[in-house]
């Protein structure tokens, strides 16, 4: 039996476990943030930030799209569109 099979398949992982916990640490105590809206944005950079990293490291090809869906960054987007829709109606109702 090989090495590989002994553990899962998993000793890619021992090579970036430190990057791994730590900002999965800072993903969880960013959390933390008591404002409703800012905890998600944050928490999603954090780990969309993990993602491009362990894929750079990896010599991974990553779009701007496959991030989003696998760190769940969507809360970025959707602030990014709370924000400028909020502008919108705040120009629209002053102009």
């Amino acid at each position: 039996m090989s090495d590989a099979a002994d553990t899962g398949g998993l000793d890619h992982l021992k090579v970036h476990r430190r990057l791994i916990l730590e900002r999965s640490i800072l993903a969880g105590v960013v959390g933390l943030v008591p404002v409703p809206i800012l905890d998600d944005l944050l928490t999603g950079l954090v780990r969309g930030r993990l993602v491009r990293r362990l894929a750079e490291e990896r010599q991974v090809d990553l779009t701007p799209s496959a991030v989003l869906i696998l760190a769940e960054e969507r809360q970025a987007t959707m602030a990014r569109n709370a924000t400028l829709t909020a502008v919108s109606l705040l120009a629209l109702r002053y102009v």
